[in-house]
Order: C-alpha cells, then sequence, then structure tokens
C-alpha cells in the first residue's frame, strides 16, 4: 500500500495592525509567499488551475467556500489519479493546520472514498460568530507565565485610554507607539479608536497561538519571540509605567517584521482587504461584523453571518463531527482549541491535547 500525503495549506494574510497578526495569524502564511523565477521558467512546475465558479461577494450563492475548496481537493486528487495511473492501494492522506485543519477534517468527512486519512492540527471545528473565549485563552497563557504579567497587560491597556483622553497623553501615545498617524485625528472615530487596541492585543494574541512552535528555522520573523520574552517585558518594572512596556512590546513585534509604524487607520485597512489581486497586502477579513459588511457589503449582517455559522455546523457536525480515520492535534496554549476537539470520543478519530504547546 503507498500512501499520498495531501497538505491542505491556506496561505492567509495576516495582519499586525491588519499588515503582521489579525487573530493570531500571520501575513503570508508560515511557509511564506512564494518565492523565485523557477515557478514560472521550469517546465517541471507548470500550473494546474481548476475552475472555481464560487461567488465569495455573492451572498445568495448558496454554497460556501468550504465546500467549493473541498470539492477542488476532490477534483485534483482525482485528476492525479487518472494522470499518472495510480493503483487503487495507493490511500491519500490530508494534513492541515489551523482553518485548512479544518478542511483536512471535512475532506475524510465528505470524501472518504477518495482520502483514506487525515491529520487535523488545531482545526476549529465549531463555527462560531463572537469567539471571545479566544483572548480568553491568551489571557491563560500570560498567566501561566504569572499574575504580574496578565496584569501587567491589563494595566498597560488601562492606562493608554487614560492617555487618549486629553492632548498630552494622545501625542505621548504617538510617540511610543510609533503611529503612522497621529492619533489626536481620530480620536471621535470609534473605529480608529478599537483598531487601535485590537492590534495591540494582537501583539500577544500572535505570539501565544505560534508560541515555541520553531516554524521554518530560526531565521523565520518572529520565530524567536515567545510569551515568556512578552512577559519578560511586560513585569520588567525597569521599563517604566506598563503602557510603556506595552509599548516595548510593540517595538519588538515592529521590529522584527520591519515596521517603520503602526497603521491604525480603520478605512485603510478595510480598502486593502478589499483588494483581492494576488498583489494585494490582505485577501481576507474577519474582525467585526462591521467589518465584514464594510468589506463584503451590507448583506453580510449579523443576521446573514448567524445564518451562515449555523449552516456550516450543521453540514460539518461542529464537535459532534462523525469521522474516522482523523487524528485531532491541539496544544493548550493553542487559543485556537476552544473551538476544536480535545478529547477522543471515536477510538477511530483519537485527539492529542498537548500541555504547554
Amino acid at each position: 500500500m503507498r500512501l499520498l500525503l495531501l497538505c491542505v495549506f491556506c496561505f492567509v494574510n495576516e495582519v499586525y495592525s491588519w499588515r503582521i497578526f489579525h487573530n493570531g495569524r500571520i501575513i503570508g502564511g508560515n511557509l511564506g509567499e512564494p518565492k523565485g523565477d523557477g515557478l514560472q521558467t521550469n517546465l517541471n512546475n507548470y500550473e494546474r488551475w481548476f475552475t472555481q465558479n464560487l461567488d465569495h461577494f455573492n451572498p445568495v450563492d448558496e454554497r460556501t467556500w468550504q465546500q467549493q475548496a473541498l470539492a477542488d481537493l476532490a477534483t485534483f486528487i482525482e485528476a492525479m489519479n487518472s494522470q499518472y495511473e495510480m493503483s487503487v492501494d495507493v490511500k491519500w492522506i490530508a494534513f492541515g493546520g489551523s482553518y485548512p485543519g479544518s478542511l483536512a477534517a471535512w475532506l475524510r468527512q465528505k470524501y472518504p472514498h477518495l482520502v483514506h486519512g487525515s491529520m487535523s492540527a488545531s482545526g476549529p471545528l465549531l463555527a462560531k460568530l463572537d469567539f471571545q473565549d479566544y483572548f480568553k485563552v491568551v489571557s491563560d497563557d500570560l498567566r501561566s507565565h504569572s499574575d504580574d504579567c496578565l496584569s501587567a497587560v491589563k494595566q498597560g491597556s488601562a492606562q493608554a485610554e487614560v492617555l487618549l483622553r486629553h492632548m498630552v497623553g494622545q501625542r505621548n501615545l504617538n510617540k511610543i507607539f510609533r503611529l503612522c498617524d497621529p492619533i489626536e485625528n481620530s480620536i471621535e472615530n470609534t473605529l480608529d479608536i478599537s483598531n487601535l487596541f485590537e492590534t495591540l492585543a494582537g501583539n500577544f494574541a500572535g505570539v501565544a497561538q505560534y508560541n515555541k512552535d520553531n516554524r521554518i528555522g530560526k531565521s523565520s520573523k518572529g520565530a524567536n519571540i515567545t510569551i515568556d520574552i512578552l512577559c519578560d517585558i511586560m513585569t520588567n518594572q525597569t521599563i517604566g509605567a506598563q503602557v510603556r512596556r506595552l509599548a516595548a512590546v510593540n517595538d519588538l513585534i515592529m521590529n522584527a517584521y520591519d515596521q517603520k509604524c503602526l497603521d491604525y487607520k480603520y478605512n485603510t485597512m478595510i480598502n486593502e482587504m478589499k483588494n483581492i489581486s494576488w498583489d494585494s497586502t490582505v485577501a481576507e477579513g474577519d474582525f467585526f461584523v462591521q467589518q465584514c459588511m464594510d468589506i463584503f457589503g451590507p448583506k453580510y449582517n449579523m443576521s446573514f453571518l448567524n445564518r451562515a455559522i449555523e449552516r456550516t455546523n450543521t453540514l460539518y457536525g461542529a464537535l459532534d463531527i462523525e469521522v474516522s480515520n482523523v487524528v485531532f492535534v491541539h496544544g493548550t496554549v493553542d487559543p485556537w482549541h476552544a473551538l476544536g476537539i480535545t478529547k477522543t470520543i471515536s477510538q477511530g478519530a483519537p485527539a492529542i491535547y498537548i500541555k504547554g504547546e
């Protein structure tokens, strides 16, 4: 019996202030962006295209991107089986991490005749609109270092809110957080202010999600930044008040990703998220319901999203998924484990829950 591995990768563009981290995900994905002219000049690396008829911007299209993605993968498997005249003894195994981890499990569920088994790592199987548990896990991660760390983060955020209330404080925030645009010009813009605080929280979420994962070697940007390093900064009283320690964490992340300044402007983020070309900075949006509406149109409101979420959970079973030959892998530090399977329900679909990872 021969095994073929199908890696269900997803190059998710993420943001730090929507340019590095967004809900913990990294721009370009863990593998980074495709590089090199060889992809075009080497005949052995010719591109294979499959027709994609799903219009992601059409709210009346009853299909979902998951259904289309799974159908694309099934079509790919069948095409490769035919092209290379593979024996019936050849077994396909799907690997995926994060959202592709969900796809790997669903691929085995929906196409068991094509996929022999799957490894679903950090896959959020439960669709949920208001996922507050994400930052609850991040808080637990910070507390695992020390209560002082979590307390310092909360105090730093509260101090930043106080500084926003007067002109001197606003100018101080411009300086210590290296803001691209003066915050005093956005003080009445609640979306800009919310985006600023979401960005500062994202510094910790992004590190928590990939804490000590050794991704693509030690040369990867930010690969050596861990929760311990962030908490060492947040508990270092010699830096100054907690808000200055928060700014020191911000400096660390910005310098690691070659960012000159922190861009917190909501409209700038929305305009770039609307750009769906291959050359765009970001190509996905999942912030608040308002952002979904601003990016994809007014029909993507709370009611629409709730219906879509209910349908996704109905299609795949959420945490009650019925599937075999799938292993679910999660870590306690990873915030996405709160939406995944962390306990073995069926011997044919075991769960591996790694403490401290």
